[in-house]
């Protein structure tokens, strides 16, 4: 997978020189980790993603997804795990499965070395999880609004990320838009007990406008969800997929 790169790194030759002499020039392994929650404001979603901001070169000041090199013997997931915890202090995602999106390994987009990174995506309730605090390399760690694979801060302004990682979001987006498309996956972003309301919203921030009957029928008829009182509750069980019972929407439509 390719994208724009930058040039904006902040090192010189002569540091860039010093670090391909002490480690090689590659190719090197790492491991990314995209979280995606949700806050809740009443009955409307404001989807998040866990960014880190870097405290070391390059990139230092930027933004980016947790994540870093895969070690000798170290398998790809448990190594995602590891620097999630590292940098976030989060240690637990629970049940919550991780997804490996693809590989991203364009010669140039690492200036210290080749570096290819396998991303994964993860669907992650919000009340599960602790606050995140920046660690090892980490400046910070916070959770960002995302809104059709674009990070912002709370006020609205675009987040500079580092390496490729605008091209990195935009194609886990992609994902995101595609996975939620016929699957209960966006119903672990809620919380236990839920409104119609929220089903409906959420599902049309993650897919475009939805028929909103067909949708809660569609996902009751699935056993997904179960009512509960006035309320309704997801079902046990990993997330399910099923055809949508309308037209999902044309993907390409947010691609970037």
């Amino acid at each position: 997978m390719t994208g724009a790169l930058r040039d904006d790194h902040g090192m010189t030759d002569d540091e860039i020189a010093a670090i391909q002499n002490r480690y090689g020039k590659g190719p090197n392994l790492a491991a990314d980790l995209a979280v995606l929650t949700a806050r809740w404001r009443g009955d409307e979603p404001d989807l998040r993603m866990l960014l880190i901001q870097r405290n070391n070169k390059p990139f230092r000041g930027f933004w980016a997804l947790p994540g870093g090199f895969v070690d000798l013997g170290e398998d790809l997931e448990p190594a995602v795990r590891r620097e999630l915890h590292e940098e976030t202090g989060i240690q637990d995602l629970g049940t919550t499965p991780l997804e490996q999106i693809g590989a991203f390994g364009h010669p140039s987009r690492d200036p210290r070395s080749r570096v290819i990174s396998i991303v994964f995506l993860a669907w992650v309730q919000e009340n599960s999880l602790p606050d995140p605090k920046g660690g090892d390399d980490a400046a910070a760690a916070t959770f960002v609004r995302v809104r059709d694979g674009v990070v912002t801060d709370d006020a609205g302004h675009a987040l500079s990320l580092a390496f490729d990682h605008d091209h990195v979001l935009a194609k886990v987006w992609e994902r995101i838009r595609s996975q939620a498309a016929g699957s209960s996956t966006p119903l672990l972003l809620l919380p236990e007990r839920f409104s119609s309301e929220q089903v409906i919203a959420l599902y049309e921030a993650l897919t475009g406008p939805c028929d909103p009957q067909a949708l809660l029928s569609w996902l009751r008829n699935n056993g997904w969800i179960r009512p509960e009182g006035p309320a309704w509750t997801r079902s046990a069980g990993p997330p399910a997929h099923a055809p949508f019972p309308w037209s999902a929407p044309r993907l390409s439509d947010s691609s970037t």
